[in-house]
C-alpha cells in the first residue's frame, strides 16, 4: 500500500543517517524516522485500530505530530488534524462526527 509513510521508508532504505526532521535542537533521522512510524503503527494496531478508522489528533506542530501522522497512515488508518484553537464543544462535535476510534493530544489539551 502507498501512503504517506512510503516516501520516509524509501528514503531509510537508501540514507538512513540522512537528517529528516529538523525542530529546533531535536533532530531525526530517516532510520530513526522509519522505525518510530513502525512503532508507532504497531501501537495503534495493538490498540485495536485498523486500516480505514479515524485517529484524531488534538497537537501543536512537532516531531511528535508528524511521527503519529505518518503512523497512522503507515497502517492505513485515517489522521484527522483538529486544530488546538478550538472551544471544547467544537473538538467534541468533530470527534464525535468524524467517528474517531481514537483522539491523541498533548498533554495540554488532556
Amino acid at each position: 500500500m502507498l501512503n504517506l509513510s512510503a516516501a520516509v521508508l524509501y528514503q531509510a532504505a537508501r540514507a538512513p543517517t540522512q537528517e529528516a526532521i529538523l525542530y529546533g535542537d531535536d533532530r531525526i533521522s530517516y532510520g530513526d524516522l522509519a522505525d518510530c512510524i513502525r512503532r508507532t503503527g504497531g501501537g495503534l494496531t495493538a490498540r485495536g485500530i485498523a486500516p480505514g478508522q479515524v485517529v484524531a489528533l488534538l497537537m501543536k506542530n512537532s516531531p511528535a505530530f508528524l511521527e503519529l501522522s505518518l503512523g497512522i497512515s503507515h497502517i492505513g488508518a485515517v489522521m484527522l488534524p483538529i486544530n488546538f484553537r478550538l472551544a471544547v464543544e467544537e473538538v467534541r462535535h468533530i470527534v464525535r462526527d468524524s467517528g474517531a476510534a481514537l483522539l491523541i493530544a498533548d498533554e495540554e489539551f488532556g
